[in-house]
């Protein structure tokens, strides 16, 4: 005897339910954590993380890139190269790796369709990648939560001549920051139509500058 196939509820009920434990949890106020991990550098180019949200389900990663002003790697500014410009650069590589063996790698500007195990470890971005000049940010979530023990992460960055390097900190900071995590309201799949959309009305005092 085989096992129905899902019906359509069925099948985005669990898409829905897959997406939400890899994406930040909107329904939360997390618990941050101190770090200054570097991840890889060279005289001109550093790029490490520099802020932790946790959250009961995951982390949101801020990466950050700095470049000494005014250098070019490989003969292209550094916004040219993180986001494809001019002749399609080679961006970093990012990855995670837990103490049980488990582990995750993107690119800077690619994420695919995660799998669909529990236990498998995504790194999605999370948001935009933002900055100027020669200072750039982006930020990933990172899910499930660690294991006891070590947090080991790869970078890897070709053109700017980073070498593949691994940095390590204790996963103890993260699980406790998880305890500290608070859930605001039972989490609910956002489902308003065009006609559903509520009116936005402010009410504001006598004499606010916005009235």
């Amino acid at each position: 005897m085989t096992d129905r196939p899902p019906t359509d509820d069925e099948s985005i009920a669990g898409h829905n339910d897959l997406w939400r434990s890899l994406t930040r949890p909107d329904n939360e106020v997390p618990a941050s954590v101190a770090v200054d991990l570097v991840l890889g550098s060279n005289a001109d180019v550093v790029a490490f993380v520099s802020g932790m949200l946790v959250f009961s389900t995951g982390v949101e990663l801020t990466l950050d890139v700095r470049a000494r002003p005014g250098h070019r790697i490989d003969g292209e500014a550094l916004a040219d190269l993180l986001f494809h410009r001019s002749r399609g650069g080679k961006p970093y590589l990012f990855g995670v790796e837990y103490a049980d063996g488990r582990r995750s790698a993107r690119r800077h500007t690619f994420s695919p369709v995660p799998e669909s195990d529990p236990d498998a470890v995504s790194l999605l971005q999370s948001g935009g990648s933002g900055g100027g000049g020669n200072s750039y940010s982006s930020s990933y979530f990172l899910s499930p939560l660690p294991p006891p023990g070590e947090v080991h992460f790869h970078f890897l960055w070709p053109d700017a001549a980073i070498p593949e390097t691994r940095s390590t900190m204790s996963a103890d900071a993260i699980i406790d920051a998880a305890s500290r995590a608070r859930v605001l309201w039972p989490w609910e799949d956002e489902t308003w139509g065009e006609e559903d959309a509520p009116e936005i009305v402010l009410h504001l005092p006598a004499g606010s500058l916005f009235a």
